[in-house]
C-alpha cells in the first residue's frame, strides 16, 4: 500500500510540470514582438583650446602685522638729573632727526672738565719751565767745558816755563778776562735762578689756596655725606642719592690728594733752586776768588820761580773745580730726559683725561638719531635718572616690516623658477640668496574698504620653520609707509596694522590649463 501511495504522488508530479511546461509554451507563441523606438541626443558646441606655453607668475598670499623696521632706546649714558625735556616727547609725538630730546644737568660734568683742563695747563707750564732750565743747564755745562779746557791749556803754558814773562802774564790775563766773563754768566745765570724761584714761590700761594678751598669743599662733601647718610638710613632718599653722595665725596679726596700733591712738588722744586742758587753763589764766590788768585800770580810773575810752582798748583785746583762743576752739571743734565718724559706722560694723560670729560659731557644731551615717533617715555623733567637707565623708546618712520607666514607647499610653489638650482641659505649669502629669488612684494590692508597698496621688498627670511603650523616667515619691508597718505583712501601703515602680503616670483613659461 505504501510503495502505491509513494507511486501515485511521483506521477501526480510530472502530470502537473508537464501541465505546466505546455501552458508556458503555448504563451510565448502567442506573445507580441517588441517594439524598437530609436531616439537621439541634440549636438552640443565645444570650445577646443590648443595648449601652448605662456609666462605664469607663481603668487602666493599671506597675512602678517606691520611692525616697526627700527626701535630705538635712548639710554642714558651718564647719571644725573634731567634738566630738559623736549615737549614733543610724549607717546605718540613725532620728533626730526638731531633735535635735541633730552639733557641732563651738565654743571658737575663742566667743572671735572675745567678742572682737568688747569691740570693740564699746569702741566704745560710745568714742561716749559723744565725745558727752559734744561737749555739753562746744557749752556752752563759748555761754558764749564769751555773753562775747564781754558784751565787746562792754561796749565799747560804754566808749566812751560821756557816761555817769556811777558807771555805768562797775557795768558794770565787772559785767564783773568775770562773768569770776569765767567763771572757775569754766572751772575745772569743766579739772576735767573733767583727770578724762577721768585715765580715758583708765587705759584705756591694759589696752590695753597687751592688746597685749603679743596678742603673746605671736602668738609662739606662730607657734611653733606653725613646728613645724606642719615635720610638714607631713614629711607628719605634713594639708596642711588646716597652713592652719588659717596662719589661727590670720594673725587673731593681725590682733588685734595692731588692738590697736596701738586705742594709737596712745588716745594721740592723750590728746594732744588734753591740749591741750584747756592751753588751758583758758591761758584761766584770761586770764580771771584779765581780772579784774585790770578791777579795775585800777574803781580808775583816778577819776584820768584817759586810762584810758577803755586801758580801750578792754584790751576791743578782750579781744573778740579771745574771738572766737579762739569761732572754736576752733566749728571743734572741726565736727569732731564726722565723729569721730561714724566711731564710728557702727564701731559698727555691730562689731554685724555680733557678728552674723556669732554666725551662725557657731550653724554648729557641725547640727541634723536632719526626721523622718529615716541612709543615709550621713561624720564621726567627733573627727574634723576642713572647710568644705562631706558629714558624713552622710539619708532623710525622712514620704513616698516611685516612677517608673513607661508605655509611650505605654498612656498615651493613660488619657488618652482629656480627649480634645480643650487642657493645659499649660509648668513653671509644672504643677500646673494634674495637676489637669486627676485621676489616682489605688495601689500594691502585687511578689513578696509580701500585700494591702496603699497610696494614692499623682501628682506630677509625666517631662520626657522614654525613647528605647529609648518609655515616659514618671510620678512617684508614698505619705505616711506606714512607717505602719499589720503584720508579715507590710503591710511598711514602704522605700528600693529593687519595686513595682506602679496609675493610672486618671477614669471616662468608653463601649460596653463583652465579650471
Amino acid at each position: 500500500m505504501k510503495i502505491l501511495g509513494k507511486l501515485f504522488n511521483l506521477l501526480l508530479l510530472l502530470a502537473v510540470v508537464a501541465v505546466g511546461v505546455l501552458g508556458a509554451r503555448y504563451m510565448i507563441q502567442r506573445q507580441q514582438p517588441p517594439l524598437h523606438q530609436q531616439t537621439a541626443m541634440d549636438p552640443r558646441p565645444v570650445e577646443v583650446m590648443t595648449l601652448i606655453r605662456r609666462d605664469y607668475t607663481p603668487t602666493v598670499v599671506a597675512y602678517g602685522d606691520v611692525e616697526p623696521q627700527i626701535v630705538y632706546e635712548g639710554r642714558a649714558e651718564v647719571s644725573g638729573r634731567v634738566s630738559f625735556l623736549h615737549p614733543d616727547l610724549r607717546v605718540g609725538g613725532s620728533i626730526a632727526a638731531d633735535t635735541r630730546v633730552i639733557e641732563i644737568n651738565p654743571e658737575d660734568y663742566q667743572t671735572s672738565l675745567n678742572q682737568t683742563r688747569a691740570d693740564l695747563s699746569a702741566s704745560q707750564s710745568q714742561l716749559a719751565q723744565l725745558q727752559q732750565e734744561e737749555e739753562n743747564t746744557r749752556n752752563a755745562l759748555k761754558l764749564a767745558l769751555q773753562n775747564l779746557k781754558t784751565a787746562q791749556q792754561n796749565m799747560a803754558n804754566v808749566r812751560r816755563k821756557a816761555a817769556p814773562i811777558e807771555k805768562n802774564t797775557g795768558l794770565i790775563q787772559r785767564n783773568i778776562n775770562l773768569a770776569q766773563q765767567n763771572m757775569g754768566i754766572t751772575r745772569k745765570n743766579l739772576e735767573l735762578a733767583k727770578q724762577d724761584l721768585a715765580l715758583t714761590r708765587s705759584d705756591l700761594g694759589p696752590a695753597q689756596s687751592d688746597l685749603t678751598l679743596a678742603k673746605k669743599n671736602l668738609a662739606l662733601a662730607q657734611k653733606e655725606m653725613a646728613r645724606i647718610s642719615e635720610l638714607g638710613k631713614r629711607r628719605l632718599i634713594p639708596l642711588t642719592q646716597v652713592d652719588a653722595q659717596e662719589q661727590v665725596v670720594t673725587q673731593q679726596q681725590q682733588a685734595v690728594s692731588q692738590r697736596q700733591l701738586a705742594i709737596s712738588q712745588k716745594q721740592q722744586s723750590i728746594a732744588q733752586k734753591q740749591q741750584q742758587i747756592l751753588q751758583l753763589e758758591q761758584s761766584l764766590v770761586q770764580q771771584q776768588q779765581s780772579i784774585v788768585q790770578q791777579e795775585q800770580q800777574l803781580t808775583q810773575q816778577d819776584t820768584s820761580v817759586a810762584s810758577q810752582d803755586q801758580s801750578v798748583l792754584q790751576q791743578q785746583q782750579q781744573i778740579i773745580q771745574y771738572q766737579q762743576t762739569v761732572t754736576d752739571l752733566q749728571g743734572r743734565l741726565d736727569t732731564y730726559a726722565s723729569r721730561r718724559t714724566a711731564a710728557v706722560a702727564q701731559i698727555e694723560r691730562s689731554r685724555e683725561q680733557v678728552k674723556g670729560q669732554q666725551t662725557t659731557l657731550g653724554r648729557t644731551v641725547v640727541n634723536m638719531p632719526f626721523d622718529a615717533r615716541i612709543s615709550k617715555v621713561g624720564a621726567e623733567q627733573g627727574e634723576f635718572v642713572s647710568t644705562g637707565s631706558v629714558l624713552f623708546e622710539a619708532i623710525n618712520t622712514d620704513g616698516v616690516e611685516v612677517r608673513a607666514e607661508i605655509p611650505l607647499r605654498q612656498l615651493a610653489a613660488l619657488l618652482e623658477p629656480l627649480h634645480g638650482q643650487t642657493l645659499n641659505f649660509h648668513a653671509a649669502g644672504n643677500r646673494e640668496l634674495l637676489d637669486t629669488l627676485n621676489l616682489t612684494a605688495r601689500v594691502r590692508l585687511v578689513g578696509m574698504d580701500q585700494t591702496a597698496v603699497w610696494n614692499a621688498e623682501v628682506v630677509r627670511l625666517a631662520e626657522a620653520v614654525d613647528p605647529v603650523r609648518r609655515t616659514l616667515g618671510v620678512v617684508v619691508a614698505v619705505a616711506n609707509p606714512l607717505d602719499d597718505t589720503v584720508m579715507g583712501e590710503r591710511l598711514p601703515l602704522l605700528k600693529g596694522m593687519y595686513v595682506q602680503v602679496e609675493i610672486q616670483a618671477p614669471p616662468i613659461p608653463a601649460l596653463v590649463v583652465p579650471r
